[in-house]
């Protein structure tokens, strides 16, 4: 695993299983401190990125939590879903029929 200052990377290994070949693969995930995640049980609670740190088996932490338990702000789409532009759209025609 590669540890460089404000940025997460994963070093994953593997054996395959058809040939005795150990492979590699990097994984870059984009988050920096000062970056907004969204965390909670429904991840709609905005917290700041102040920490990032790695527990006993390798796996990243931010400001203490799990990596895998967040959502990345900057990644997510910016325009609303198409599900919730057809219940919007739903919605207006149920309250302009009333």
């Amino acid at each position: 695993m590669l540890k460089k200052e404000g940025q997460l990377s994963l070093l994953v290994t593997g054996l395959s299983l058809f040939t005795d070949t150990i492979y590699y693969h990097m994984i870059k995930i984009p988050i920096e401190i000062g970056d907004t995640v969204y965390v909670g049980k429904f991840k709609n609670k905005r917290i700041v990125v102040k920490s990032i740190t790695y527990n006993e088996y390798g796996l990243p932490l931010i400001n203490g939590r799990p990596l895998l338990t967040m959502r990345i702000e900057k990644l997510m789409p910016k325009d609303l879903d198409e599900s919730e532009v057809k219940l919007k759209s739903i919605l207006n025609n149920i309250q302009k029929s009333k």
